[in-house]
């Protein structure tokens, strides 16, 4: 029942919500955006009994797609852009590049190999395999840092939203310690900070997959 609430409540906050505000894309859509959500969370925490509660509500399916939404693209897009113009100007660009051995060895022999053994007993074959197969591995491997990594610096709506709700907190429960509300925070921010944005960087994984593929 919990689940199917949440399901309900991530439709509604993705086809609805979201792209009245244009996805909270301009710095205006932001900000109103943050208002709302904000104002959402102070309604909900005034129905607790319990701080702790806090961590179960519905409110952490919001900064879960937040999270999706805004907290790793920027910092990936930046990253992936500057890897990209690495990818650009590296020396290996421009040079003679193949995963095939069958058509390396055509067109280094002009004849055509009957399998794989006498396609990769030609050195040059072998050469340019072994090069490239070492080039994929490398931006593989640089790539994949970059998409299963995890960072510690969340957007400016996330922190908004977690700091106001902290606030609301304190004064819906003001005997509770500040470390019995912070816990509400470190859970969310914890749970979040395992989250990827695989689904935003889909050609870059399928990349990923494909040199695997190739190198393995």
């Amino acid at each position: 029942m919990i689940r199917l609430i949440d399901n309900l409540l991530s439709d509604l906050f993705r086809k609805s919500v979201l792209p009245v505000y244009n996805y909270g894309m301009g710095n205006r859509e932001m900000s109103l955006l943050a208002l709302l959500l904000a104002k959402y969370l102070h309604e909900e925490i005034k129905q607790l009994n319990n701080p702790i509660n806090f961590r179960n509500s519905s409110s952490c399916v919001i900064l879960q797609i937040l999270m999706k939404l805004y907290g790793k693209m920027k910092l990936q897009q930046l990253q992936m852009a500057e890897l990209n113009q690495k990818l650009i100007h590296t020396d290996f660009h421009g040079k003679y590049f193949n995963l095939n051995p069958f058509n390396l060895f055509q067109s280094i022999t002009g004849i055509k190999p009957k399998n794989i053994d006498q396609a990769m007993s030609n050195a040059t074959v072998i050469k340019i395999f072994n090069d490239s197969k070492e080039f994929l591995i490398h931006w593989s491997m640089a790539y994949t840092e970059i998409i299963f990594g995890k960072i510690t610096e969340y957007p400016d709506i996330v922190r908004y939203i977690t700091i106001s709700a902290r606030n609301d907190l304190k004064k819906q429960f003001p005997m509770q310690s500040d470390a019995i509300i912070a816990q509400f925070r470190i859970h969310v921010i914890r749970k979040l900070g395992d989250d990827t944005m695989i689904q935003n960087l889909v050609p870059y994984y399928i990349l990923i997959q494909n040199l695997w593929w190739y190198t393995t």
